[in-house]
Order: structure tokens, then sequence, then C-alpha cells
């Protein structure tokens, strides 16, 4: 950044230096207004070698030749033909307007003739020397002061808190209900007397003991009458039938093998 601005400035100065040149550039009429300023005869021959030599010629400078157009005319030539007073050279500038006015646009020699070859030999005819114009000293370098230094003050300490102390319950003390008592289911002894089991029913098929034997006596004769077999009675009695009293005896145990049943099933709930 720092050159880029020098840059600038140094070209700014230098157009205005040109600007303020140009400006006062002086103007320098050939003679110095004399009656014999651009025209022949001359005084001497090298009068305008003399006037020439008397001046301090710049670029950017003017020189102006008054003259008469009826007789004069200038033109501008290289040392050879200056030399030869050439007035047919192809690369001439010629002017002949009257008040020709000539900038010195760059330096060394510069070479004017008369149009009339006559009046050349005469000594009508300018050479001139241009100088550079000084150079102007570089201007100082610009020193741009740095840039204010912004002090930032440093950011308030900020004193957080200490984070609250969260007192947390104890956890709830739960308490347990105490174990329960293993169940030991007892069964009390059935008591003998609740559960009466019947003797077993004598066999259907025994006789009774008192029932006597009918035998046929072999006495008596097959020529008996049939008549007095029916009025004769059995004297034994059929005992009672076996099934009825197991039948008597079986629904009793049953009663009670129900009701030891139902006491075992209260005593397990």
């Amino acid at each position: 950044m720092g050159y880029y601005y020098c840059r600038k400035w140094l070209t700014l100065i230098l157009s205005m230096w040109v600007v303020i040149r140009c400006s006062e550039s002086t103007e320098y009429v050939v003679g110095d207004g004399e009656n014999w300023s651009w025209k022949a005869p001359l005084p001497s021959r090298d009068v305008l070698s003399r006037w020439a030599s008397s001046h301090n010629f710049l670029i950017g400078d003017v020189i102006v030749f008054s003259y008469n157009t009826r007789k004069e005319s200038v033109r501008v030539v290289n040392e050879g033909d200056y030399s030869s007073c050439n007035v047919r050279g192809e690369d001439h500038v010629v002017y002949h307007d009257g008040n020709t006015k000539v900038v010195l646009n760059k330096r060394g020699m510069h070479y004017f003739i008369s149009g009339n070859k006559r009046h050349c030999k005469r000594g009508l005819r300018l050479a001139l020397l241009v100088s550079q114009p000084p150079i102007p000293p570089p201007p100082p370098p610009v020193v741009f002061p740095p840039p204010p230094s912004v002090a930032f003050p440093p950011p308030p300490s900020v004193a957080l808190p200490p984070p609250p102390s969260v007192a947390l319950p104890p956890p709830p003390s739960v308490a347990l209900p105490p174990p329960t008592p293993a169940l030991v289911l007892s069964t009390p002894p059935t008591p003998k007397s609740l559960v009466a089991f019947p003797p077993p029913p004598p066999s259907p098929l025994a006789p009774s003991p008192s029932a006597p034997a009918l035998a046929p006596s072999p006495s008596e004769s097959p020529s008996e009458s049939p008549s007095e077999s029916p009025s004769e009675s059995p004297s034994w009695a059929p005992s009672p039938s076996p099934n009825s009293s197991a039948a008597g005896g079986g629904g009793e145990s049953m009663i009670w093998l129900g009701v030891s049943m139902a006491m075992m099933m209260m005593f397990r709930v």
C-alpha cells in the first residue's frame, strides 16, 4: 500500500511540474524584435549565431519567427542542409505564415534556414541548442502516519457465581414389610373317632350256620305221595342279604370320608 501511494504521489507531482513548465515556457522572438529579426540583409553574417548563444533554450520553449511572407519563409532542416543551405529537402518542415511559432520539443541541436537560398547564404539561418530542463529533486517520501493503535480495554472479568449446591434429598427409606412367615400347613391328625370304617361285609356265598342242610333221607321210598312234600315247611330262615348290610355300611363310610376331605381342605386354606 505504501509503494502504491508513493507512486501515485510522484506521478501527480510530475504532471503538475509539466503543466507548470509549459505555462512558464519562454517564448523567444528571433532577433528580440529588432528590425533584422528574420529578413535580409542582416547587420552581420553571425548576428543570429551570437543571439542564439546568448540564450539558454529548454525543452518547451517557443521560437517566434516574424517575416514578410512575400519574401521569406522558414524551413526546419537537418545539419547537412543547414550547412549547404539546401532548400529542396523532402524532409523539411516549411512555414510561410509570417508569424511562425516553433515549439522546441526535444533536446539537442535545432536547425532553421530561410526558404530563399540567397538569403540563407547571407546568414539568414539559425542553429540553437536545446537543453533538458533540470529535473526537480524527487519529493521527500511520503511518510504516512501509522494508524492509531486502538487500545481495546480488556474484557471485564465476569465473576461467575459458583453453581448452587443442590442438596439432593436422601432417598426415601422404604420400610419393607417383615417377611411373611412361611405358612406351614400341618394337617391335624384326623381323629379316629371321626372315620369309622365298617367291617368288611360277609361273603354272600357263605351259607348261614343256622341253616340246616336239607338232604333227602335214603329210607324214604320213592313211592311216597308227592302231595306230602309241599306241606313240609323248611326249618331254616334265610339270613339277611349281605348286600343290604354292605349298602348301609358303605353309605355311612362315604359320608365320613367326605367330611374328612372337607376338613382337610379347610386346614390347607
